[in-house]
């Protein structure tokens, strides 16, 4: 068997091997998750925040073209959102999820969701449901799942 095979025969199965990990692992996730969004839920309270700071951070990449890596920058909007608890009290929180540019963001009013007894740990209600998360979920832990099973059962020779 040459370099090459060994290489190929690598990198194949260990990709399999990491999709079918990652996939299999978030789907035994999904109930946990859904328990977790539908008790914060039935305890959260709306209120409306308003972003008060946008700054963008740049994450580096690689991605893949053909199983070529090729490195790349990503930029996410990272937001600071203040609103006012029933309580009166001040709570100040960022996210990722309240902005996909910076242009318009500032002063930008958006959907807050919050536990009165942690108030802290607020989030953006982007109107997502539980059973559409757990939805989405499932879907992708299959898009990771049935490629990988097929990485590790299929034929690297070929």
């Amino acid at each position: 068997m040459n370099i090459g095979r060994w290489t190929n025969l690598l990198l194949v199965k260990g990709t399999g091997i990491f999709a079918t990990v990652l996939g299999g692992a978030l789907l035994l996730q999904i109930p946990s998750m859904y328990r977790f969004d539908v008790d914060f839920r039935s305890k959260a309270v709306s209120a409306t925040g308003t972003i008060t700071e946008v700054r963008e951070e740049k994450e580096e990449r690689i991605y893949h073209s053909g199983g070529i890596p090729i490195p790349g920058t990503a930029t996410k909007f990272i937001s600071t959102v203040n609103f006012q608890t029933n309580q009166g009290e001040w709570v100040e929180f960022t996210t990722s999820r309240a902005c996909s540019s910076q242009r318009d963001c500032m002063n930008k009013l958006v959907p807050v969701m919050y536990d009165p007894d942690f108030p802290s740990g607020a989030r953006v209600d982007l109107g997502t449901t539980p059973e559409r998360k757990v939805r989405n979920n499932f879907w992708f832990s299959v898009f990771l799942l049935l490629p990988g099973i097929a990485l590790l059962l299929g034929d690297v020779d070929n």
